[in-house]
């Protein structure tokens, strides 16, 4: 789909992303010089397609942001007219926010991965188990430990935001209690994450299968009744 921004006209999506990326790198180069000249004017008509678009904004630099210790790399910074700084994604004005939910899903799979593992190694207690769908014997690696009867991984999850949130409203529950580390999704309040764990513990019907039974089942056809707001 054709997109005009501030003069430019780009035939889809990933090539206005090309080009604000392009951009990025470019001053990069000058980290923390404020951006002008084309690059500039097109910035600040970009960064009005932002969910969290901010109208004091005065200009724009590059910095290096290295916020989690790993590889350091360059994001844009908007300067504002309160003398504050406001960093954002160039992806984001034209993808739209992240997708919260995934990111609480990534949390609540992540606290119960020794739950898992403990279920598995177990299993593997007294010799090789036999998957629960298709009897077969299975290897370690060829094991896996699945959410199985009425209780697939998503329906304990959905059930849980529940808990929390109103239903229909579950991706504001970020990140309350949620933080990034590492590169994962983790719940930053250990009540927060002891509370879901039990929760967890009173549903599940953890079972091993085989690594081809569980890509083939998934969630057994369940589907989250929650939706996705639409992207302005």
């Amino acid at each position: 789909m054709p997109l005009a921004i501030a003069g430019i006209n780009f035939n889809s999506r990933s090539a206005v992303i090309k080009y604000a990326r392009t951009i990025l790198w470019r001053w990069s180069k000058q980290p923390e010089t404020r951006i002008d000249g084309e690059d500039e004017i097109f910035l600040k008509e970009y960064v009005k397609l932002h969910h969290a678009y901010q109208e004091q904004i005065t200009g724009f630099i590059v910095r290096w942001n290295n916020p989690y210790g790993g590889k350091a790399a360059p994001g844009f910074w908007a300067l504002l007219a309160n003398g504050g700084e406001w960093s954002w994604s160039y992806k984001t004005p034209i993808n739209g926010p992240n997708n919260q939910s995934d990111k609480i899903i990534h949390a609540c799979r992540k606290a119960i991965v020794p739950i898992v593992d403990g279920f598995k190694k177990d299993a593997f207690a007294h010799g090789m188990p036999s998957c629960a769908i298709t009897g077969e014997l299975l290897s370690w690696e060829n094991a896996v430990v699945d959410h199985g009867g009425e209780w697939p991984f998503r329906r304990i999850v959905d059930e849980y935001l529940v808990t929390l949130v109103d239903a229909g409203a579950f991706w504001r529950v970020p990140l309350k209690g949620i933080e990034k580390y590492e590169h994962f999704w983790v719940f930053s309040s250990q009540p927060a994450r002891e509370h879901w764990i039990r929760f967890h513990n009173r549903r599940a019907q953890l079972q091993i299968v085989s690594r081809t039974v569980n890509l083939q089942h998934g969630s057994r056809g369940y589907r989250s009744r929650f939706i996705e707001p639409k992207r302005e």
